[in-house]
């Protein structure tokens, strides 16, 4: 009950909040076309924090949700190749403007369907998250690398970067809330990876963080089989 009263407040906050966020996005539309280039930079500027905002905004209120026990997931069929699509989608932009290649190898070397047992919207979330993580910390002209396994026990996912892996001091709390690392990307609030652990380990898997052998930075996924 308690868990549901502090879901329920977060819910409350989080409405309220979202409110007067609303409002100034809207002021901003009117006000771009009577602007001057140089106002119009800090107009976008402005616009950019509002929406740092939402998102953080909509992490908090789904973190409650996990919390509280109160998010319902609903788990289905569905093929690994389609989730990591899906959730690459809102990445394409940047994945172009940075020049990094995102490289899918489902079933190894056999190619083969692969599909997994999950809420597909979640999930989704849960791997953008992830993948953002990796493109902000991946050079230009780099790879990101998703690879995509199973056996008997459990699916395995693997996304490893191009960038310089992570540092031992922040390997130990990388999925903390609001934790940001020593090279964490302006904006971020540090509740995306802690999202994405929720998210996976309420759907029966596990995620943890290392680096590769290369010095890359590793997210390695597992969802164990009903």
């Amino acid at each position: 009950r308690d868990h549901e009263i502090l879901e329920e407040r977060t819910a409350d906050i989080a409405h309220q909040l979202k409110t007067p966020l609303t409002s100034m996005s809207l002021m901003a539309e009117l006000l771009e076309p009577s602007l001057g280039e140089e106002d119009k930079e800090y107009l976008n500027r402005l616009e950019n924090q509002v929406e740092r905002l939402k998102g953080l905004v909509e992490g908090l209120l789904t973190l409650a949700k996990l919390d509280s026990h109160t998010l319902v997931f609903h788990r289905q069929n569905v093929e690994a190749k389609e989730l990591i699509e899906l959730a690459a989608e809102p990445l394409r932009a940047m994945l172009r403007q940075k020049r990094v290649e995102l490289a899918c190898s489902i079933g190894g070397t056999k190619e083969q369907e692969i599909w997994l047992f999950a809420d597909v919207q979640w999930t989704a979330e849960a791997l953008l998250n992830i993948l953002k993580n990796c493109l902000e910390h991946s050079p230009k002209d780099s790879k990101i690398s998703v690879s995509c396994e199973e056996n008997p026990l459990y699916t395995e996912l693997i996304v490893e970067d191009g960038g310089r892996g992570f540092s031992k001091k922040d390997l130990p709390h990388l999925f903390e809330r609001f934790y940001r690392g020593e090279e964490a990307a302006d904006g971020s609030a540090g509740i995306g990876l802690a999202l994405a652990k929720s998210i996976i380990e309420k759907q029966n898997g596990q995620v943890r963080a290392e680096n590769s052998a290369q010095g890359h930075a590793r997210f390695c996924i597992r969802w164990y089989h009903p």
